[in-house]
């Protein structure tokens, strides 16, 4: 077990940590699954219960981008809360608690919108989308100095923090033997031939980047007809960036599925749905049952050495899978500019 989880375990941490958050004494702590980086915790006190998230330790293997973003999951709720926007959990306490970092959390109502998703109508569906939709416009008004991962020295164009994102990426496969298509240089050289396009982006927009379903929280309680958004959360891998992101990326999947034949019939997941990939899309189509693709390791998955995956079957193959890597292309970085 982590260093750190087993530090949270630890009731004089746990009193610690209550003390330095400026919290009542806490009367239980309970372990919520689910997370894919943090150990997560739901502590009751006698003024409410909040949320407790623990890091996993600095020296345990982590992507370069991930050292630190547990600040930034408390700066992206501080950020939102200063712009009135209140479907975010608020960011109660961050700091060191006997060198051991910990990020205290409000409680936001609801539960994962997959947990509930076979109790919404087509209308209620609608109605929710409409709220993110409006939530996540609002979240895209917060722009920052420069672009890149706060956790690390943000620059001046979208262009470098992208470059500095895809060059992490690529010296992270290489640390965890993670095979690739082409060589890091290769693949480099193909997306600095088209970065110019990426100057286009002119506005630092604070983009939660992993919104998908599992971190979109849907009331039922207060009264099962009308269902209520209760929350955005897990916002960790937060950067400042281009709003149009995930947009560009979707389109792209889209085409080369239709290059190989497919047609995408449900939705595209965001990364993190299954907890042995760090960056994964899956895909329903008609003409075979699932497909998966990832193309960087979990690095915590002890005593294995995660590979590319890739299933046709509706087998979904885990990290261990020893197949080779597809030879799908590099994502394109050009083509026209869309925005939200």
């Amino acid at each position: 077990m982590d260093q750190n989880a087993v530090a949270a375990m630890s009731p004089q941490w746990r009193d610690a940590l209550v003390r330095a958050a400026g919290l009542p004494p806490a009367t239980g702590w309970v372990v919520l699954g689910g997370g894919t980086f943090s150990s997560v915790f739901r502590v009751a006190t006698r003024d409410g219960d909040v949320i407790v998230k623990v890091p996993p330790d600095p020296g345990s293997p982590l992507m370069t981008y991930e050292h630190g973003i547990t600040a930034t999951e408390g700066l992206y709720y501080r950020l939102a809360a200063a712009h009135g926007i209140t479907a975010v959990p608020q960011a109660l306490y961050h700091g060191q608690v006997g060198g051991v970092e910990a990020l205290v959390l409000s409680v936001c109502p609801g539960q994962p919108w997959p947990a509930v998703a076979d109790r919404l109508t087509d209308d209620q569906r609608r109605v929710l989308r409409r709220r993110v939709g409006r939530e996540v416009a609002a979240l895209h008004r917060i722009v920052g100095s420069g672009f890149g991962y706060p956790a690390r020295p943000l620059v001046p164009t979208w262009r470098a923090a992208f470059l500095d994102m895809i060059t992490m990426m690529l010296a992270d496969a290489t640390r965890f033997g993670v095979p690739l298509p082409r060589d890091p240089a290769d693949i480099v050289a193909i997306i600095e031939r088209v970065s110019p396009v990426l100057d286009e982006v002119t506005t630092a927009t604070l983009v939660h980047f992993d919104l998908w379903d599992g971190n979109i929280l849907v009331g039922l309680d207060a009264d099962p007809a009308r269902p209520r958004l209760g929350g955005l959360i897990d916002a960790e891998r937060a950067f400042w960036g281009d709003a149009a992101w995930l947009a560009q990326a979707y389109e792209w999947i889209d085409a080369r599925l239709g290059e190989l034949g497919h047609e995408r019939t449900g939705p595209i997941e965001q990364p993190h749905v299954y907890p042995w990939s760090t960056v994964l899309r899956s895909y329903r189509c008609r003409r075979k049952a699932k497909m998966i693709t990832a193309w960087a390791p979990w690095p915590r998955m002890a005593g294995t050495s995660p590979k590319w995956t890739l299933s046709r079957t509706g087998r979904e193959r885990r990290g261990t899978d020893r197949r080779p890597a597809p030879t799908w292309p590099v994502m394109p970085v050009h083509g026209p500019r869309h925005r939200p």
